[in-house]
């Protein structure tokens, strides 16, 4: 009995609200109270809206993007300097690992695009310009509402015996500020939850208090998680390929060596892997070893799969 006791005391605990100094009450953020909305670090990667350069002069200095922190009145451009919007000339998204088609198709409806990562430097034959190198990348699912807040929706992994069970972490994007949250409301709920279960999704929406004292936020917008397509998918053989460019790279810290035809991809996955690896490899010196790799292998499409032939 006492060991059961235990148990149970231990469920309901991790039931409970977690103490969090920088929880915001509903009310006040919606009137525009920043009191606790304290800005992420700036080593942490950023969520930024994006927008088309229209702007007809020589590329790379038009022609590439603007981008913009979400929920802030300011960004840091690749120069240091502020502004509401820096440009950039190009969007990285070789850590997302999409094919040249996906890309196109993530960013052909840029105003329902949120990109999270970084602006860096890069230099090229007509200078020094600004890249938003990607980590991860959410494309609206639903009509975007107008709202000021966005929050990346969690699933925190708590499973309760009793309610109320704050069972997710809605966390404002580029803010310290969060809240958990132990439902979900409304018309969009059905379809945040099947979403959630695959990941963590972007939601505006407002949230309350309810009578058994836990918070429910309900959606009014949704993004979801862009991802490549299964890099192995395929069709007839042709489209199989083995390749030593086994993963995309987001960076020279990623760097490796793609000494032997080791991975069995799609044509297009072992494409986009390769022009990631030179965009960021190609003058980084990899202390690759000198060994002896087998006779490429052959492959070809079984069951829509990209597979080595026994």
């Amino acid at each position: 009995m006492r060991l059961r006791a235990i148990v149970v005391a231990t469920l309901l605990a991790a039931c409970a609200p977690a103490v969090e100094d920088d929880v915001t009450d509903q009310a006040s953020d919606e009137l525009g109270d920043e009191k606790g909305d304290r800005v992420m670090a700036p080593s942490a990667p950023v969520f930024y809206r994006v927008e088309r350069d229209t702007r007809r002069c020589a590329a790379p200095g038009c022609g590439g993007w603007y981008v913009a922190r979400v929920g802030r009145a300011t960004t840091t451009c690749a120069d240091g300097t502020a502004a509401d919007r820096c440009y950039v000339m190009e969007l990285d998204l070789a850590a997302v690992g999409l094919s040249d088609e996906e890309e196109r198709a993530a960013t052909a409806d840029a105003a329902g695009l949120i990109l999270r990562g970084k602006v860096q430097t890069r230099t090229v034959e007509a200078g020094r310009f600004g890249v938003l190198a990607v980590d991860e990348a959410f494309r609206a699912a639903t009509p975007v509402a107008a709202t000021p807040t966005l929050y990346q929706l969690s699933d925190r992994g708590v499973r309760c015996i009793a309610a109320p069970c704050f069972s997710m972490i809605a966390e404002k994007l580029n803010s310290t500020v969060n809240v958990t949250l132990s439902g979900l409301g409304g018309s969009l709920a059905p379809r945040v939850s099947d979403e959630l279960a695959l990941g963590p999704v972007l939601v505006t929406g407002p949230w309350r208090t309810v009578s058994d004292g836990g918070r429910v936020l309900e959606p009014t917008s949704l993004w979801t998680r862009v991802e490549a397509a299964d890099p192995a998918r395929c069709e007839v053989d042709t489209d199989c390929e083995a390749t030593g460019y086994s993963r995309p790279v987001a960076s020279a810290s990623d760097c490796y060596c793609p000494t032997c035809a080791d991975a069995v991809v799609n044509r297009a996955t072992a494409e986009s892997n390769r022009r990631s690896w030179e965009r960021s490899c190609s003058n980084v010196r990899l202390a690759c070893s000198g060994a002896t790799c087998t006779a490429p292998r052959a492959v070809a499409c079984q069951s829509s799969r990209c597979a080595v032939v026994e």
